[in-house]
Order: C-alpha cells, then sequence, then structure tokens
C-alpha cells in the first residue's frame, strides 16, 4: 500500500490495533465489538435552520462509462446519495436538489478530476440548472484527500465527484474487525460509506457555491475527509446562501457582479481564522478582479448611457448561452455607435463563444474591435481564451503576446489585467510567465505568486532553466513528469516509476526535479547511498529544489549523531517551500531527538501561523 494509502486509513488502523489487543484476552470479541461502535461515523446536522418552504434545485447528472460500469443501478445508488445530501441541504439552505440522469459517452480512466471537469463544463454550460454534477470510477484505494474524491468550480455550477471505492474500503474495515460477523461489520460499514459519500458531495457543493476550505477537521469543509465531520461552518453557510439566491434564479436574470460583491463583504467584513489563509486570500484577489473585469470590461470606450441597458440585456442572454438572440440585441446598438470598441469587444466575445476561434466570421467581429481600440489588450485576450478553450495553445499564446505589449496603454485597470493574465499562465501551468504578469501586476503577495513558488520549488524547476531543456512553454509538463514518477512511487510501481523517469530524462536531461524523483525512488529501494547522492545533484543543480532537501535531511537523520546536518537541510526545505509541512513535521521530531525545547517552540509557533492550526505531537 502507498505511503499515502497507509496515512489515510490510520483511523481504521487504530481501531485494529484495538482489537487485536483484545484478540489477546478472553473478551476479545467483546473489545471488537466496542471498537466497532466507536466507528461509527457523525450524525451530519444543520446548524443553523432554513425557516421558510424549501426551493428546488435542478441538478442535472452525467455518469461516464467507467462509473455506470463499477454501479450497475448508477441512478438509484447516486439518487440515494441526493436524498441524504438534501437531509442537510434543506434545513440548512432550504435547498432540494432534483436530478435529471444522462449518460456521458466518455472513457478517460488516466485523466483527473481538473481535466474531467473542463471537458463537463465544454458538454454542458449548466446555464439552465444550479448544478452539473459529473460521475467517474473510483480510485483503487483508499483516500481521505478531498480533491482526490472530487472536484468543484468555484463559485461555477460543474463539480466532479469519483465514486465510492468500496472493495478496498470493505478490505479494510474486515483487516480492522477480523472476529466479527459480516452482518455487523457490514452495518457499521454502510453507515460510514453513507457519511463519506454525502460529506464529499456536499463538500463539492459547498464549493460551487463559493464555501472555503477551513482548517477545523471537524468541519465538512476540511481538505480531508474524517467519519467525525458533522456540518458546515456559519461562516461558509452565509456564503453559500448568498451564492444559491443568485444561482436558483433563470440564467438571464442573475447578477454575477452583485453575488461576488456580497460574498466579497461577507467574508471581509469580520476577521475569522476559521478558513485556510491562502485559500482566502486567494478567493478574495479572485473576486475582486472578477469586480473590477466586469466593471472596467477591459475595453478602451464605456458604453453609451443611452445603450447601457440594451448591452447589459445582451450580456446576460450571452450568460445563458443565448448568442443568436444576444448578438441580435447588440445589433441595433452596434448601428447607432459603430465606433464604440466596449460593444464591439461583446460581439466578438459571443461569436466566439458561439462559433469558435476559427469561424470567420467570428475572426472578422473580433479584428473590427481591435481595430476600433488598435491599443486595447482586450480583444487579444478574449480571442486567447477562446483558443484555449478550443485547445489551441501555440495560436492563444501568440494573442496573449500581443494583448501583453497592449496592456500599458491602459489608462486603468493595467494592474488587473496583468492579473487576468497571470491567471491564465497559471491555468496553462508556466510559472516563468506567471511570475512576469504578477510582476508587472504590482501585487508581490498575490496568492498565484505563492503558487508559482511553491510549485517552482517542490517540483526542482530554476527559473533559468536552459541548461536542462527547461524552457515556460514546458515547464507545465516538466511538472507533470515529476508528479508522475512520485505518484508511481507512492504506490509502490517502482519499475513503472523507473521507466517515467527514462522517459523524462530524454526532454529534461539532469533537471533538479527529477533528480529528487530519483533520490525518492532510491529511498524506496532501500538504496541510502545513491539516494543521498541523487539529493546532492538535485541540490547542486538548483538550491532551491525543496523536495531534494527534505528527503536528504530524513536520509541524513537515519544516524543520529548526524541530526544537526538533517536539521539544516529541513530548515532548507522550509526556507523555500514553506508550505511543505512534511518538513515542518520532520523538523519538530529533530528537535524532539537533541531536546531543542526553545527551537521546538519556536516551530509550533510558525507552524500555526502558517497553517491555522497546531503543530501534530
Amino acid at each position: 500500500m502507498s505511503r499515502r494509502a497507509v496515512a489515510l486509513v490510520a483511523s481504521l488502523g487504530a481501531l485494529a490495533v484495538i482489537a487485536a489487543l483484545g484478540a489477546c484476552t478472553p473478551s476479545y470479541i467483546k473489545s471488537q465489538r466496542k471498537a466497532l461502535g466507536s466507528a461509527l461515523p457523525a450524525t451530519l446536522e444543520a446548524r443553523k435552520q432554513w425557516d421558510g418552504e424549501p426551493r428546488i434545485a435542478r441538478v442535472r447528472v452525467y455518469a461516464d462509462a467507467d462509473y455506470r460500469a463499477q454501479h450497475l443501478h448508477w441512478k438509484q445508488t447516486f439518487g440515494d446519495q441526493l436524498d441524504y445530501a438534501n437531509q442537510m441541504l434543506v434545513p440548512m439552505l432550504g435547498v432540494r436538489l432534483e436530478a435529471e440522469y444522462l449518460e456521458w459517452d466518455r472513457r478517460a480512466p488516466d485523466a483527473s478530476l481538473r481535466d474531467d471537469l473542463q471537458v463537463l463544463s465544454q458538454l454542458d454550460p449548466g446555464d439552465d440548472v444550479a448544478f452539473v454534477i459529473g460521475l467517474t470510477s473510483a480510485l483503487p484505494l483508499v483516500s481521505a484527500t478531498m480533491d482526490e474524491l472530487g472536484v468543484a468550480e468555484l463559485l461555477g455550477p460543474h463539480l466532479m465527484l469519483r465514486g465510492y471505492a468500496d472493495l478496498e474500503e470493505r478490505k479494510a474495515f474486515a483487516r480492522a474487525f477480523p472476529d466479527l460477523d459480516q452482518a455487523e461489520r457490514d452495518e457499521v460499514h454502510d453507515a460510514r460509506r453513507r457519511h463519506k459519500e454525502t460529506v464529499v458531495l456536499v463538500h463539492e457543493l459547498a464549493h460551487s457555491l463559493g464555501a472555503i476550505h477551513e482548517t477545523d477537521p471537524a468541519w465538512l469543509l476540511h481538505p480531508s475527509y474524517s467519519a467525525q465531520q458533522t456540518g458546515i461552518s456559519d461562516r461558509n453557510r452565509e456564503l453559500m446562501m448568498i451564492a444559491i439566491e443568485d444561482r436558483l434564479k433563470p440564467a438571464d436574470a442573475r447578477d454575477p457582479r452583485g453575488t461576488y460583491g456580497r460574498i466579497l463583504d461577507a467574508i471581509e467584513r469580520e476577521d475569522w481564522g476559521g478558513w485556510d489563509a491562502d485559500e482566502k486570500a486567494a478567493m478574495v484577489a479572485g473576486l475582486r478582479a472578477d469586480i473590477a473585469a466586469i466593471d472596467a470590461g477591459l475595453t478602451a470606450s464605456p458604453v453609451p448611457a443611452a445603450a447601457l441597458a440594451q448591452y447589459q440585456h445582451a450580456e446576460k442572454l450571452a450568460r445563458a448561452a443565448r448568442f443568436d438572440e444576444a448578438l441580435a440585441e447588440l445589433d441595433p446598438i452596434i448601428a447607432a455607435y459603430p465606433a464604440n470598441a466596449q460593444i464591439r469587444l461583446l460581439a466578438c466575445q459571443i461569436q466566439l463563444a458561439a462559433r469558435g476561434p476559427k469561424d470567420e466570421q467570428a475572426a472578422q467581429v473580433c479584428e473590427r474591435a481591435a481595430e476600433l481600440a488598435p491599443a486595447d489588450p482586450g480583444p487579444y485576450i478574449a480571442i486567447a481564451t477562446s483558443l484555449l478553450g478550443a485547445g489551441d495553445v501555440p495560436a492563444a499564446l501568440a494573442q496573449l503576446d500581443l494583448a501583453k505589449a497592449r496592456i500599458s496603454n491602459l489608462t486603468e485597470g493595467r494592474g488587473d489585467a496583468w492579473l487576468q493574465l497571470a491567471a491564465i499562465y497559471q491555468g496553462l501551468g508556466s510559472l516563468t510567465w506567471t511570475e512576469d504578469a504578477i510582476a508587472q501586476s504590482g501585487v508581490a503577495d498575490h496568492p498565484i505568486a505563492r503558487w508559482a513558488a511553491s510549485t517552482r520549488a517542490r517540483y526542482g524547476v530554476p527559473r533559468d532553466g536552459k541548461k536542462f531543456k527547461i524552457a515556460p512553454d514546458n515547464e507545465a509538463a516538466l511538472v507533470a513528469a515529476v508528479r508522475e514518477i512520485l505518484d508511481l512511487v507512492y504506490a509502490s510501481k517502482l519499475d513503472a516509476a523507473e521507466r517515467a523517469a527514462r522517459k523524462a530524462e530524454k526532454t529534461w536531461p539532469g533537471a533538479p526535479g527529477l533528480l529528487a524523483a530519483r533520490c525518492d525512488l532510491a529511498m524506496r529501494r532501500k538504496h541510502e547511498a545513491e539516494a543521498k547522492k541523487l539529493c546532492r545533484r538535485a541540490i547542486s543543480a538548483y538550491d532551491g529544489t525543496a523536495w531534494a532537501h527534505y528527503l536528504l535531511g530524513i536520509l541524513i537523520m537515519r544516524s543520529p549523531s548526524q541530526t544537526p546536518a538533517g536539521i539544516d537541510e529541513l530548515r532548507a526545505a522550509i526556507a523555500v517551500d514553506p508550505d511543505l509541512g512534511q518538513a515542518w513535521r520532520a523538523l519538530a521530531k529533530a528537535y524532539d531527538r537533541i531536546k531543542d525545547d526553545a527551537a521546538l517552540d519556536e516551530l509550533r509557533k510558525g507552524y500555526l501561523e502558517r497553517f491555522g492550526q497546531a503543530l501534530p505531537p
């Protein structure tokens, strides 16, 4: 079993120990039954109650081929999940989910949930429903990491869920309680299954409605699942209530600008330490950028007051995917104000959404918008976004280059335009281009900047990586390659990890991140001397390779007399990647080993400040 899987079934493992101890006495069956009772999940509850009649929230559910293969009666199975979720959502939000079920002609077992989410959003915009839910295959292992079980579009209608890993979960339960009747085990396991499926579903629905991850493991919005989770905090419920009120309206009556503003006010009205600090900061920055983009439009000329109502109605029609009606609404005001660039830009955006970036008519409309405001980046950003949606990355990058050359011409909203580009580059996974755009925005501590710095350190991607054949346009592929190797290592597929490493090294010979991944591979194979050598090579190639510093620290400290040297490596890992929680926890054990209480106290303070929770013992 992988390291991750071992960690995630720790709670069942602890129960197994209790049961095993009981087996050493005549009362071992009684001990196991007591332990089984403690495995029952907590009851889900709504802390604050909706006092009106429940509203119906329509849901469209797509099950892909793998999910249907694993769940023969999949509609009934997921219908039961919705029923359990409704038992919480009705009293909490005053909302009852009602589903329409569709088969999804898709089979992509190697795709990530994020990939699935993107395909789902292209398949169904979801403008006529509250939520669009995609269902795909279960993981082949027991996991408590929410991001591995589901993913949602923040403040958007789309979410993806994995099926329940029934076989592996039952195996873990049988190992924990080997001497009890299967019927006894099944009763508790079924209760845990209902709890876990409901928590994951509500967790992702909450993200769709703007909820932010929390630091308390007892809340459903914690990044890791626990059978003891009971509900959602009042602060996150407040955000969800704001979003659901708008989501339940017809598409052309929705007000994203007003909704974003109310959610932003709710977050900033009163400081609350229960949210994940980084995610809260990213949410606030994203809302501000969205509001600024809506207000300014990143265009050169404002819409005349006489045409504003008609222009806004066209926007609403476009958001509802009623593109022909939206264009018909724009035609008379384009005729009345033929030189207005902002009106032309909206027509460009609608044409791109309706016909795609390669359509000749769409291209002509966008060219006209660019001609009217030749110094404005808006048309080029719109075209680039459409090209990315169509999968044409090279053409999109060319349009972004044209946009970058024009941002300096903006009299206002210049920083927001750079942040918009930074978000696009982040989506592409380019660390260098993202960092360059953030630097131009003037917001040095933006969450996107922290993402870039952490990713660069975690996966060993030096900014000047020419000697390793690393370039801005292949940084994302290198990060993906390092992740693939590490995932295979943690899944104990060491030969496959070796093959993946060799393949990646043909593209990026000597890349620090690949050397660090090889260090991890050698460490798992118990080749300690080779592992140390590889980690040191990674650090020598790029001192900012956090994973190599961390692994080298662990390896060095296997010799107790070398603990101080190991401490130096762990400190170096934290210095370049402050979010590397493993390094903090390993450093705490090292300080405890050498009895450096003062250093341990300082580390605990730093951990609490960084992660919003106490350093584990």
